[in-house]
């Protein structure tokens, strides 16, 4: 029983991590397009380069995490 419980609880837990990371994902791309179209950036492009790599880093880990769960 306790282990049915243990197996429950760490599904829970990593589905509610992926979508955690699923949301920052989406943060880092709002902040991304809002910083890209009100603010004066130097660099846009490595700002771009690097929103785009976390949002894609975010998004697949959180996507995995929930489809083991």
């Amino acid at each position: 029983m306790k282990a049915e419980e243990g197996k429950n609880k760490d599904a829970i837990i990593k589905t509610e991590l992926g979508k955690w990371l699923l949301d920052i994902g989406k943060y880092v791309a709002t902040a991304v397009l809002i910083a890209g179209f009100f603010g004066n950036v130097d660099n846009a492009w490595i700002m771009l380069a690097l929103g785009v790599v976390l949002t894609t880093l975010f998004v697949i880990f959180g996507i995995v995490l929930i489809k083991k769960s």
